[in-house]
């Protein structure tokens, strides 16, 4: 403290001695009895100095605006410490840091390049008049946020439902606010009793520490991803960090869309599984026997990564010219690290199912279609077996003959019908007239028949 107060007191002295040296007239002798003139009235300055705020590393410029000077002089003094930078255009400091330059003789600058902290505080304009008087304006230098890299968390790895904590610390001055958001914009439930969000500043030298704490009591796997610690003043830019938490699975997640599907025999099939774990899960097939299906032959497993973080794959596993014995059930089975303990798998059941009929069938019956009170040709001529084997034909399906119009069917007897010819104003109508024909020409049998026994 003592040789602070001679410090200053040597300072004081300096200025003082500093001010007193000069021979100006308006400042010399009266009378030659050593009392020096007063100022006029009118010297004075037309306005203060005004407040600068700079960023650390730029440069600053303060300005003093006086009046009817005459020749009085200027001087610049870092008031905090009490140190003379200049007199007029004389530079006192060995800061090199510091110069002055005056536009007339009303308006002088003091200019600081490459601003420091220390340069921080306030500076006085005075004019050595008797009394002095000055004006002082007050230099803020300011600091972007930085994050401090060591100790901010790195990339952290932890079990599932175990607590953890995520750091970040960033200095700059004002002090700097800390956020934390996820990357992915998905939203942090800080205050529902298991993720508490806190920060605490501290003054470090000439600048602010502040250190941010996101701190889970229990972290769930959904809580699994890329975090920012975003740092933030006054002072632009802001600046960030990203810091990854993974979270150990319990056991994985296995899905598929149907734990029962429908088959045909002949058919290639598809089994779809989605897998979902940290690390990354093995998964692979088995068969109801347990036994590992690999590619080969009839089988195919194929495995995609749909997500990295946490990894995500899909795994298919695809049967060709499906078989009976491969109608049976089939197991995804995923496994974390190898570990009985964290494995898990859903079975998928194939059953068969008939596959519908793609033949044709015709309904219509073209050859005849009579009315019930009716005689049926086939009942009524029943004992005589040729005309039996000729009613029997008639019976028989008709069979479509390729080429033709759909409609078109042919018979061995009587030709071809076609159900879609304008000519036919009525199906019902054409089949009544061949069942007639068709009657006459039975009863001329029968009646043959009965004439060649007779003579027989």
């Amino acid at each position: 403290m003592d040789s602070f107060r001679r410090s200053a007191s040597a300072s004081l002295l300096a200025i003082f001695v500093a001010l007193s040296l000069h021979t100006a007239s308006g400042a010399g002798r009266a009378g030659g009895h050593g009392v020096w003139k007063r100022a006029s009235m009118d010297v004075g300055f037309t306005e203060g100095v005004d407040n600068q705020t700079v960023v650390v590393g730029r440069n600053a410029t303060l300005r003093c605006s006086v009046q009817n000077l005459g020749d009085y002089k200027i001087a610049w003094v870092k008031a905090d410490s009490q140190t003379l930078l200049s007199i007029a255009k004389t530079m006192i400091t060995r800061n090199y840091r510091a110069r002055v330059s005056n536009s007339d003789n009303s308006t002088w600058f003091l200019h600081i390049n490459n601003v420091r902290l220390a340069d921080r505080g306030y500076y006085m304009c005075q004019i050595n008049t008797v009394p002095m008087v000055f004006r002082q304006g007050y230099l803020e230098v300011v600091v972007p946020p930085n994050i401090l890299d060591e100790e901010t968390s790195a990339d952290v790895e932890v079990n599932e439902d175990s607590p953890v904590q995520l750091r970040c610390a960033a200095d700059g001055y004002p002090a700097p606010e800390i956020i934390f958001k996820r990357e992915d914009s998905k939203h942090i439930p800080i205050g529902n009793g298991n993720v508490k969000a806190s920060s605490e500043t501290e003054s470090v030298e000439e600048v602010k520490r502040t250190t941010g704490i996101l701190s889970f009591k229990a972290v769930k796997r959904t809580d699994m991803g890329h975090y920012l610690c975003i740092a933030s003043n006054t002072v632009p830019p802001s600046v960030s960090k990203r810091v990854v938490l993974n979270v150990r699975y319990r056991e994985p997640e296995v899905e598929v869309n149907l734990q029962m599907i429908g088959v045909y025999r002949g058919d290639d099939v598809a089994i779809n599984c989605t897998v979902t774990a940290y690390p990354r899960p093995v998964v692979l097939w088995q068969d109801s026997f347990g036994k590992m299906i690999i590619s080969g032959g009839r089988y195919e497993v194929v495995e995609k990564l749909l997500r990295e973080s946490p990894p995500v794959i899909q795994t298919s596993l695809i049967i060709k010219s499906l078989q009976p014995e491969d109608i049976t059930s089939y197991r995804c089975n995923a496994s974390i690290d190898n570990d009985k303990m964290k494995e898990k798998s859903v079975t998928v059941q194939l059953n068969e199912i008939m596959r519908p009929s793609t033949e044709s069938s015709f309904n219509q019956d073209i050859h005849y279609k009579a009315p019930r009170q009716r005689m049926n040709p086939k009942k009524s001529l029943a004992k005589h077996s040729r005309v039996n084997d000729i009613a029997e034909r008639y019976e028989k399906p008709t069979s479509f003959v390729p080429g033709n119009n759909q409609g078109t069917y042919h018979h061995p007897s009587i030709g071809h019908v076609n159900s879609d010819d304008p000519a036919n104003t009525s199906g019902i109508g054409q089949s009544r007239c061949c069942s007639s024909r068709l009657i006459f020409v039975l009863v001329g049998w029968v009646m043959l028949c009965q004439v060649l026994r007779g003579r027989a």
